[in-house]
């Protein structure tokens, strides 16, 4: 599915225009939308289009995850308080668990 480069521009419109559909719709139903367009325009299952929706949505969380981290550091280094520390040791935990998960 991604062994060219109009491969990866289909993907990139299918999760930009789900997107949009997702912040119009209530409740998150538009994530629905990135199922229904992988399934029309990129020929794969259902299953498949969901376990890509749910890799997309993991792959967004260690982001975050790595952001808050690099922001929380600088947190502690500009002036050290007992919250950053709090908040810098739940955000390690959330990442060591997250290696756990994928490199098991």
């Amino acid at each position: 599915m991604l062994s060219d480069a109009h491969s990866l521009v289909t993907l990139w419109s299918i999760h930009s225009l789900s997107a949009v559909i997702a912040g119009m719709l209530p409740f998150r139903t538009g994530e629905v939308s990135f199922v229904y367009f992988l399934r029309k325009y990129c020929v794969v299952t259902g299953s498949q289009a969901l376990a890509i929706l749910v890799y997309v949505r993991y792959l967004e969380y260690i982001f975050f995850l790595i952001f808050i981290f690099f922001l929380a550091t600088i947190g502690i280094f500009i002036s050290p308080s007992k919250l950053y520390i709090v908040v810098f040791a739940m955000i390690c935990l959330n990442l060591g668990l997250v290696l756990v998960i994928t490199w098991k």
